[in-house]
């Protein structure tokens, strides 16, 4: 699958938390990376292993996870992207029913290396890996992460993977990064949400470094589709046709002509 030019993060920015979140992203150029537990999917990262351990039938049979894999959940972080800003169920499920923004970054550079998510209609279990390494238990979580059911197809995601380092006796050199820094030249555009007040707007645009190409959502009511607009475009009323942005092709045309 061919990467995109653009790639999009939605954040909701409808309480003061919130807003500091969207702050920080903005003031101090990064992006918080979650662990596997912190995510919104309780079967991401499922993998199929067994270990000969005191137990191990009973955790198989209730379908839990052994501990190892427990463990190198808490320590695998990611960054979850999309690869459109037109969806109304990302705007109306992530950013709180129109409610917040959506971040537009080039991926020429830091997000160089996103990698798609696959959904396939099933997904293949096969035989368990018997007592495996921690470089196979982050491997294996590494590949399933990079699949997800297919009722999630609508989000059109890309991810970045990040896992410890590990020296040839399988311990632990280096953690996960909390955080993925950006150049600011990386962030081209915010997209702001339709049910954001005008003080609100006011309140992003504030931090919103300058050279950021600013736009708003309409919602159709006729066509039922997510179109953008350029911030303080004014209509001029004379019957000619409205300026929307409805593709991220064109998006991208007018922030990288």
């Amino acid at each position: 699958m061919k990467k995109p030019k653009l790639i999009f993060k939605y954040r909701a920015v409808s309480s003061p938390k919130e807003f500091d979140r969207l702050s920080d992203i903005l003031k101090n150029q990064r992006l918080y990376l979650p662990t596997i537990p912190q995510l919104n999917d309780p079967f991401e990262g499922k993998i199929n292993v067994s270990f000969g351990i005191p137990g191990s039938f009973i955790i198989r049979s209730k379908d839990n996870d052994f501990s190892p894999v427990k463990e190198a959940k808490a320590k695998t972080r990611l960054l979850a992207l999309s690869e459109d800003c037109f969806s109304p169920q990302l705007w109306a499920y992530y950013c709180n029913d129109y409610h917040g923004v959506c971040l537009c970054f080039k991926t020429d550079s830091t997000f160089d290396s996103i990698k798609p998510v696959d959904y396939p209609e099933h997904r293949q279990i096969g035989n368990p890996v018997i007592e495996p390494s921690w470089n196979q238990i982050y491997q294996l979580l590494s590949n399933s992460l990079l699949t997800k059911q297919e009722g999630w197809k609508y989000e059109h995601e890309w991810r970045m993977i990040f896992q410890p380092q590990l020296d040839s006796e399988d311990s632990i050199t280096t953690e996960s990064p909390s955080f993925l820094p950006f150049d600011s030249n990386e962030l081209v555009g915010i997209i702001l949400g339709n049910k954001l007040s005008d003080s609100e707007k006011n309140d992003i645009l504030a931090i919103t470094p300058a050279h950021v190409n600013v736009f708003n959502v309409h919602t159709g009511a006729l066509t039922g589709k997510v179109k953008l607009e350029e911030y303080g475009y004014k209509y001029p009323g004379d019957g000619s046709k409205y300026d929307y942005i409805s593709s991220v092709e064109e998006l991208n045309d007018r922030i990288m002509p």
